[in-house]
């Protein structure tokens, strides 16, 4: 389980055509052992996604909501602070993930 754990992941580049190919996969609705996809690629894919949101996933003006409820102590609190920062738009095309 190093993938967490590895460090500047989303500043590193991944092989362009393993990205590629496991985003073909991934629409069209194959399944994917992702825990087989190296981490960078996964990275990317994720970086491509939230590119891709019509509406960015934290505005500016959530900002400082989202600061304040990353000071909540109790997690689920916590969460449930977080997800009232993310905009309605935003929200809905992560539901699947």
């Amino acid at each position: 389980m190093k993938g967490p754990f590895t460090q500047g992941i989303f500043r590193k580049s991944a092989n362009a055509r393993l990205v590629r190919e496991v985003r073909e996969r991934l629409d069209s609705g194959q399944e994917l052992a992702i825990e087989h996809i190296p981490i960078l690629a996964v990275a990317a894919l994720l970086k491509e996604f939230l590119r891709s949101l019509p509406d960015p996933l934290l505005g500016a003006a959530l900002y400082p909501l989202y600061m304040e409820a990353l000071e909540c102590r109790d997690e689920q609190e916590k969460l449930i602070r977080v997800k009232r920062c993310v905009s309605s738009s935003s929200y809905k095309a992560l539901q699947p993930i």
